[in-house]
């Protein structure tokens, strides 16, 4: 039996402890269920799936534009074994100027024929094909999203089962609204990690209810599994300075002056939470955030892995981040979290976390700059939360990973 992964992140130019942690939950569950599958994932860091994400198998995910070719037109007249000889004439002519791709279709891009070829091999030979976690089905990855939704095309037509393991799903735009309904419609087995904005989203693309399941993140199992310190007093910090978060250098700054002032009033050290390590970089945005602040900084090296963030976290009584997998980590070491977003893509996310984990989860919204005062007293509230309060939290990643199990169990019934 095959399995193929296609997912949020194939590692070409961003590395995220989050992802890797999807991936990872992925290749045991998958393990557990199938033990004599092949379990392969696309990327474009095979090293990296290799050293942190076994049992996976990294093989390449082709051009993104190979995958339009069979996800549109006219399926009677271009089936996705029709390709082939078309594939092959392209890969003759290729060979013979000595080039490795040519330029296709109407983008004029340049189709790798040899990645395209192994992505178009893997999705042929598998028994069952998946979408990992992720915040990938939005319009701030659009270009993203398009192509996971050709991949499931691509196996709808081969009459593969198709399942989506988890995301958040939010409003599609005009650009990405009618091939998802085509496509989301007919996958048969979706999982969605909030219970606020992704079932909408869901039902308003013609998704049967039968075929929605609430879950959670699926990163919650391998955050569970975190070192817990014997008495935490740190506060941990975590930030993501790009567009689609509307964070700037300006708005960092304003927030890591807030974060200086809980430090000096807890007395107490302030422990970094990168999520994102490569491109951008959250451990270079904290740096600038807290530059020429007089903050107890945690002199421990980066982390690298969702083990060493997660015996992080286990070091803090309250998370200040606006980096979702920071949050998700501490609320399943049942940490409180106080959230600040300032985009409708971070705010949906942390809601969503609200929504699951209640009163150990605060949302500030930054629609307006940096609310200092509030997000000060949002953090003492976190920090005087009892013993009660941070049961509970754990308690309910504990559940939430039972639910997850038992919907990753259905997938036995597909194949």
């Amino acid at each position: 039996m095959k399995i193929l992964i296609d997912c949020s992140n194939y590692f070409s130019q961003w590395s995220n402890i989050g992802d890797i942690a999807l991936y990872q939950v992925a290749g045991r569950r998958l393990s557990e269920l199938f033990p004599t599958a092949e379990i392969r994932v696309l990327t474009d860091d095979p090293d990296l799936i290799i050293r942190h994400c076994s049992p996976l198998m990294p093989i390449s995910h082709g051009a993104a534009h190979s995958r339009e070719w069979f996800a549109a037109g006219d399926p009677s007249r271009w089936p996705i074994d029709g390709l082939w000889p078309l594939r092959r004439t392209a890969l003759t002519a290729a060979r013979q100027v000595n080039t490795p791709g040519i330029l296709c279709g109407r983008t004029k891009e340049l189709w790798d024929l040899p990645r395209a070829e192994a992505y178009f091999e893997a999705l042929r030979s598998s028994d069952l094909v998946l979408l990992s976690g992720g915040g990938y089905f939005t319009d701030s990855f659009a270009r993203h999203a398009r192509g996971l939704l050709d991949t499931l095309a691509g196996a709808q037509r081969l009459g593969r089962p198709t399942a989506i393991m988890s995301p958040g799903f939010e409003p599609f735009g005009r650009e990405l609204a009618p091939k998802a309904r085509d496509v989301l419609a007919n996958v048969d087995l979706i999982g969605c990690r909030d219970p606020r904005t992704s079932p909408k989203v869901l039902r308003s693309l013609g998704v049967a209810e039968e075929r929605i399941h609430m879950t959670g993140d699926d990163a919650l199992e391998i955050a569970l599994e975190g070192e817990r310190a014997e008495r935490p007093n740190a506060i941990g910090f975590g930030i993501r300075v790009i567009k689609y978060a509307n964070v700037n250098d300006e708005v960092a700054h304003g927030i890591g002056t807030a974060i200086a002032d809980v430090s000096s009033h807890f007395d107490a050290p302030v422990v970094r939470l990168p999520v994102n390590i490569v491109g951008p970089s959250d451990w270079d945005a904290m740096e600038s955030a807290l530059s020429g602040l007089a903050v107890n900084l945690d002199d421990a090296p980066m982390p690298t892995t969702p083990a060493e963030l997660s015996n992080r976290v286990g070091r803090c009584r309250v998370v200040i981040t606006g980096a979702f997998h920071a949050a998700v980590f501490a609320l399943a070491a049942g940490v409180p979290v106080v959230a600040f977003a300032a985009s409708d893509h971070y705010r949906r996310k942390f809601l969503g976390l609200a929504d699951l984990f209640g009163r150990g989860c605060e949302v500030i919204d930054f629609a307006d700059g940096v609310p200092a005062k509030r997000l000060i007293e949002a953090t003492r509230r976190a920090w005087n939360q009892g013993d009660d309060v941070r049961a509970g939290l754990r308690n309910k990643a504990i559940e939430l990973v039972r639910t997850q199990r038992a919907f990753w169990g259905r997938l036995r019934e597909l194949v």
